[in-house]
């Protein structure tokens, strides 16, 4: 009888299980894979953990008789998986370049999570996604689109995906890979004499007014509202973005008044008149508005 086992590393289990070739599940056996360094457990470099399985899975095309396996025992893992895809684009005269066989697999990948058979995939494929829903989804599948961009995304502008251009997104890069930086400029720079000083020539200006030694938890200052955020993703949360101070420097909890904490939560809205407008919606609304002033103008 043929069996398929199917691995999976986590940054706290790696799980394996055993089926037939009926898809029938067999056996399941699971390992924690915390790794501690100083105590602190870190995330698992999946890199290393691939590298080491497949490394260690290999070994059994050659000991197959130890493990009680025919001589005609094959794995077929994300390599084979890979190299099959390549010999797939090649003999249909894909540019593998442009369409690497990684990108392809976890195309494939996400069509399965989402149940799309091969035809609903032709159907959807080379269409050119007019919104900014559609065009989320074909970037990264649904399921991410859903979590992280969706909803935010209808609460931050104040409206329905399905509704805005499809190229805002595009600006958010997509990238089959473990770097996680916004920008993909060849070259980034720091501040020449470091950022203080960058700061004290900032604020050296007769415009700017230095205040020290005031509680600001007493109400009676206004404060800058200025800084990172953690985005609300969920469609059930009214704000868009939350903020508690104190986590950006925990250091200092103990010194800085760790019975106290200021949270802010940022709601956004339409602009109305007297507003400094920003980013304008662009619906196609909105663009046959701005095509009738142009007529006029």
């Amino acid at each position: 009888m043929n069996y398929i086992i199917g691995i999976d590393g986590g940054t706290t289990k790696i799980k394996a299980v055993l089926f037939d070739t009926t898809g029938h599940e067999i056996e399941t056996v699971a390992a924690p894979s915390d790794i501690l360094e100083d105590g602190v457990r870190k995330e698992l470099d999946m890199d290393f953990f691939w590298e080491k399985t497949a490394a260690c899975v290999r070994l059994l095309r050659y000991e197959h008789e130890a493990a009680g396996l025919s001589s005609s025992f094959t794995i077929y893992d994300a390599q084979d998986s890979q190299r099959l895809i390549q010999m797939v684009l090649k003999a249909q005269d894909v540019d593998i370049k442009r369409f690497t066989p990684k990108m392809v697999a976890a195309r494939i990948s996400d069509a399965k999570n989402e149940l799309i058979g091969p035809a609903r995939y032709a159907e959807l494929a080379g269409k050119d996604p007019q919104n900014l829903n559609d065009k989320g989804i074909s970037l990264i599948g649904r399921p991410l689109y859903e979590a992280f961009i969706k909803n935010y995304t209808g609460k931050q502008w104040q409206t329905d995906p399905k509704d805005l251009p499809a190229g805002i997104i595009n600006r958010l890069p997509v990238r089959f890979n473990y770097d996680n930086r916004y920008f993909k400029d060849t070259w980034e720079g720091l501040p020449a004499d470091g950022y203080t000083a960058w700061m004290e020539r900032m604020i050296d200006d007769p415009r700017i007014h230095v205040t020290l030694e005031t509680d600001f938890f007493d109400g009676s200052q206004p404060y800058n509202k200025a800084a990172l955020a953690a985005a609300g993703a969920d469609a059930d949360v009214p704000y868009t973005r939350a903020i508690e101070f104190k986590n950006f420097n925990p250091e200092r909890a103990a010194s800085q008044n760790p019975d106290r904490t200021v949270v802010w939560e940022e709601y956004s809205r339409f602009a109305e008149r007297g507003d400094e407008p920003y980013y304008p919606i662009n619906t196609e609304a909105d663009k046959a508005l701005y095509a009738r002033y142009e007529e006029l103008a």
